[in-house]
């Protein structure tokens, strides 16, 4: 912007160039506790690289310090800011390096499940739906995870298979999603509804697909979706009719799941 403020034309104009920071963004923002904001250098260094700088000149002073030279001519006030620019080329050549390796080994290169699923997001991105699915499944088996990582990623992948029509995978995902969310939370109950449109219409099971449109309704907070999953109930319980008439053996519409999506 100065540049062209002054009518030139910018120095390295047409080379190319990379700003790490959506990169860094994409791979670890959900690493660092305070978000995008904690993407800064130093925060990444202190983070990724265990490497914290003491006496570091603040990059506010930076300015001050720029135009203390140009007064007086005395460059001992700027030795602070090359120190601070060096640590700063070197801090970017690692993390790079590590994000190149990130990308090109895949899963397992990762020092944690967060990684994996960043990773998973940004093949997603890029169109490789594969190797998205075997990130995903390596952030929930991965041995440095948590709660939140996995219920991420198994968010993820149901989404993933759903998309790619593999409609029991994705049913698998979202009952696993249910053993690391609250039911009662938007994926929670994303994931049930999810599972009742399958059972009613891949897996033709009325009955579980009634009890968890119920459920659904019990969780939902959203009026019109409430409305439409009232509508669901009606259109089950007539096809349930339908279907006891002809079969004196289907059970109550009130026996239990065949698995727990209980309350976390």
């Amino acid at each position: 912007t100065r540049w062209l403020f002054h009518r030139l034309a910018p120095a390295l104009e047409g080379r190319p160039h990379l700003d790490m920071l959506p990169p860094a963004r994409r791979l670890w923002r959900d690493t660092m506790s305070g978000g995008e904001r904690s993407c800064r250098l130093v925060a990444l260094e202190e983070a990724l690289l265990g490497f914290r700088r003491v006496g570091d000149v603040p990059g506010f002073e930076i300015p001050g310090r720029y135009f203390e030279f140009l007064r007086t001519g005395h460059a001992g006030v700027l030795e602070p800011v090359f120190e601070h620019n060096r640590l700063d080329l070197l801090s970017l050549a690692v993390l790079t390096a590590r994000a190149q390796r990130l990308v090109r080994e895949g899963p397992a290169a990762t020092s944690d499940a967060r990684e994996c699923l960043a990773l998973g997001r940004i093949y997603e991105r890029a169109g490789r739906p594969e190797a998205a699915e075997d990130a995903y499944r390596a952030a929930v088996g991965h041995a440095v995870t948590d709660r939140t990582s996995a219920e991420h990623a198994w968010y993820a992948l149901a989404r993933l298979m759903r998309r790619r029509r593999r409609h029991g995978d994705a049913a698998q995902a979202w009952r696993e999603l249910l053993r690391h969310t609250d039911r009662r939370g938007a994926r929670g109950r994303e994931a049930v509804e999810a599972l009742a449109v399958h059972h009613e219409h891949r897996e033709r099971d009325l009955v579980l697909a009634r009890a968890l449109a119920q459920r659904a309704l019990a969780a939902e907070r959203d009026e019109a979706k409430r409305t439409a999953l009232r509508h669901r109930l009606v259109r089950l319980d007539r096809k349930l009719a339908a279907v006891r008439d002809a079969r004196a053996d289907l059970p109550a519409v009130s026996s239990p799941l065949p698995w727990h999506v209980g309350e976390a």
